[in-house]
């Protein structure tokens, strides 16, 4: 999978990608029919394992159950080709990432 370049969604207008992690990708997009601001979170392995799937539904499941204030709510769990994209609200959070390059820890 190419890191580098805005990758296509059926549903969703990405805008950058926010984070390049060991197992996943990070996208800051839009919702195509309402407009509304979104985070795609999705598995960096074209092709992820059975395990690397069911940890990826997992990590959904424990976000959804999980009402704290600064934990990003997951809107929907949805297939992408071979592999699952984690729909969550943007609420105009920065990542950890972009916040030690201006703060330190």
């Amino acid at each position: 999978m190419n890191d580098n370049k805005i990758l296509n969604f059926q549903n969703y207008q990405t805008i950058e990608c926010i984070h390049q992690g060991k197992k996943s990708l990070v996208y800051r997009a839009q919702h195509i029919s309402d407009n509304k601001p979104v985070i795609l979170k999705l598995l960096r392995s074209e092709y992820p394992s059975f395990s690397e799937l069911v940890q990826f539904r997992h990590q959904y499941t424990i976000a959804q159950n999980l009402n704290l204030s600064g934990v990003v709510q997951p809107l929907a769990l949805e297939n992408y080709r071979n592999s699952l994209i984690l729909v969550m609200a943007d609420e105009g959070y920065i990542s950890l990432d972009e916040y030690t390059q201006d703060n330190s820890l």
